[in-house]
């Protein structure tokens, strides 16, 4: 869906920005790292050892938008792999990395936070394809929360 365009898409971004004449257009991919840094804090975040749920499910929502906008987007700074997986039909194929997993070591402790507190509705109405859609958290194009289970 979104991985085409230059907004989504890393190597799209750098060469809008470094063939354009004009001064160059800030793409949102360019500011995932610190996109990434903002909603897992915001997931995890408490006040003198209270939960602020308020925040967190604000924070894990966005977090669940990153991931459905990010969660197919391929790194072009890492090499591809041909590591073994479940798939053995496309398993000798290689598999260029995706952009998310140099942030899994932030993503992944904020949703077993997530998933641990009762407070975080933003997890409760992810968990059904359903419900999420009607949120609008996930799209049918985007990424998956599956893609953490890995």
């Amino acid at each position: 869906m979104y991985e085409n365009g230059p907004e989504f898409n890393l190597e799209a971004a750098r060469h809008s920005i470094t063939s354009s004449t004009k001064v160059p257009l800030s793409r949102v991919v360019l500011h995932l790292n610190d996109l990434v840094n903002v909603t897992s804090n915001a997931t995890i975040a408490t006040s003198d050892n209270l939960e602020l749920p308020s925040l967190q499910n604000a924070g894990m929502k966005f977090l669940i938008l990153l991931i459905s906008l990010f969660g197919k987007s391929t790194d072009p700074d890492e090499e591809e792999s041909s590591s073994p997986s479940l798939d053995t039909i496309n398993s000798a194929i290689p598999k260029k990395p995706l952009l998310l997993d140099r942030y899994l070591s932030q993503i992944v402790p904020s949703i077993k936070h997530a998933c641990i507190r009762s407070s975080h509705t933003a997890i409760a109405t992810a968990t059904t394809p359903a419900a999420a859609a009607d949120d609008n958290l996930l799209s049918a194009e985007g990424g998956e929360l599956l893609f953490f289970s890995g």
